[in-house]
């Protein structure tokens, strides 16, 4: 009985402590990598036009 009640314990713990700590750590990874990406994105458009104007 004693160990139902310790697992149920740490059920608890882990999905209220633990476990959303992780998905927001991992939510912020993704939200900085997509943003750095997208950055990226940008910048190689409009390295590119720039050098098409050159071009031009």
């Amino acid at each position: 009985m004693d160990k139902i009640l310790c697992w149920l314990k740490l059920k608890v713990v882990l999905q209220v402590e633990i476990y959303p700590k992780f998905v927001l750590i991992i939510h912020s990874f993704f939200d900085q990598t997509s943003h750095n990406i997208l950055k990226m994105i940008k910048w190689l458009v409009s390295f590119n036009s720039s050098l098409k104007w050159r071009v031009d």
